[in-house]
């Protein structure tokens, strides 16, 4: 049984904003990036979900250190604009 994992016609792009991580390294050391999984379970819809609430989250959480909140949400709307591209190649195909 082909699954996302097996799956010969699946994406392997990546683009500059799937690969970087603002503040750490956390989730670049997993086998996978979670939005990757995200993108391959549920598509751009369930991305462009997750996206849009973690730069809400990002946007009005009180830290001291706003800079780098708004960096995070700059960079989900990066990987946002990098699925959405990534959509559109992949239904053209």
């Amino acid at each position: 049984m082909t699954n996302w994992i097996t799956d010969p016609h699946r994406s392997t792009t990546t683009h500059e904003a799937t690969t970087k991580q603002v503040g750490g390294d956390h989730y670049k050391d997993q086998g996978i990036q979670p939005l990757e999984l995200t993108y391959l379970n549920f598509g751009y819809a369930g991305v462009k979900a997750s996206l849009y609430t973690k730069v809400n989250k990002y946007l009005t959480r009180n830290k001291a250190n706003e800079g780098e909140d708004i960096r995070k949400a700059i960079h989900c709307l990066e990987m946002l604009e990098s699925f959405k591209l990534r959509s559109i190649t992949e239904t053209k195909s």
